[in-house]
């Protein structure tokens, strides 16, 4: 495999060179460019695809995806999610499901799960690293007597800003960390955490679409257009996943400066920075984690945990958010 091709084996993709063309020779996928091979997967092998900015698919290809459940996802260069090319959904006659989903149905319990669990891993970090935990060890003793998922919303907020507040201490180098900053990302740790969130996102919704569940109806996050609420509400629980990858990347010097480009006010990863992120990045998705199931990797609990969000909507079992320790 070239750097194309960022993995040791094939079943996700990930596409950084910028005018390939992705055909299907000889039951391979095979990724080229003028005319040129630049890497090779067996087909039957893949089963996720990637693409950061400008590739072409060939119609074979498409056709292979959309009957064989393999989820094409497209990132602007800067890892901005654009959308994803997906079949039927396997499972969209779950109309109980759906109904339950947007029915008046008390959600109170699952928030508060979803956000202790959040909480839990922030502070298992911080402790890591010898630094006071004070502000969000009181945020998580309020959580169980929230009367309403707005006050829920407060305390995240309330023990998110302490811990963003302490993040730079977490680092080897603080100044790469002056505050969480979004869109756009306006330091170097800032470029890994956004990008990992939405890596993450991709991983989730496609599982919420097998399990017959509608994305943008969610319960911790508000409906706004275009927003996929439930995805964002299941993400809450790995956004502490991300932010010790994105620690363990810069303290183990893994990337640097030299790994970014800055445009305006933004920071963004460069080529070869994008190439060596994805390939950590992938190995993360195939560690095993701890779970109340005992060990399994990180990209089947991501599955695990929506499976478990429909039963939370079919019988009220309780929700087990993932926590880190």
């Amino acid at each position: 495999m070239t750097d194309t091709i960022t993995l040791q084996d094939t079943s996700s993709i990930y596409i950084t060179t910028q005018g390939t063309s992705l055909t299907i020779q000889n039951k391979r996928l095979e990724v080229s460019q003028n005319g040129e091979t630049l890497g090779q997967a067996l087909l039957h092998s893949v089963s996720r695809i990637c693409i950061f900015g400008a590739a072409h698919l060939s119609y074979q290809l498409i056709d292979h995806c959309l009957r064989n459940g393999i989820t094409v996802h497209y990132f602007s260069t800067h890892g901005k999610y654009k959308g994803m090319l997906y079949g039927q959904e396997i499972m969209s006659y779950k109309i109980l499901e759906q109904h339950l989903q947007t029915s008046d149905r008390d959600a109170l319990p699952l928030i508060k799960q979803i956000i202790a669990g959040q909480i839990t891993s922030r502070i298992s970090m911080l402790k890591r690293k010898s630094i006071p935990t004070d502000q969000l060890q009181e945020a998580l003793k309020k959580i169980p007597n929230a009367r309403s998922i707005d006050s829920l919303r407060g305390m995240e907020g309330h023990a998110a800003a302490a811990y963003w507040n302490a993040f730079p201490q977490v680092l080897s180098t603080p100044s790469f960390f002056n505050g969480r900053s979004k869109r756009p990302p306006k330091d170097i740790a800032n470029s890994l955490l956004s990008l990992g969130y939405v890596l993450m996102t991709s991983e989730i919704e496609p599982h919420v679409r097998y399990y017959g569940l509608n994305p943008y109806r969610g319960f911790l996050h508000q409906f706004r257009h275009g927003r996929k609420s439930l995805v964002l509400d299941l993400l809450e629980q790995f956004r502490p996943v991300i932010e010790r990858f994105t620690v363990n990347m810069l303290n183990k010097q893994q990337l640097g400066r030299k790994h970014f480009t800055k445009e305006g006010i933004g920071y963004y990863l460069t080529d070869e920075g994008k190439r060596k992120y994805l390939a950590a990045y992938e190995q993360l998705l195939r560690k095993k984690h701890k779970n109340e199931k005992g060990e399994m990797t990180l990209r089947n609990i991501i599955q695990l945990q929506v499976q478990k969000l429909t039963s939370w909507l079919l019988s009220k079992t309780e929700y087990l958010p993932l926590i880190l320790k």
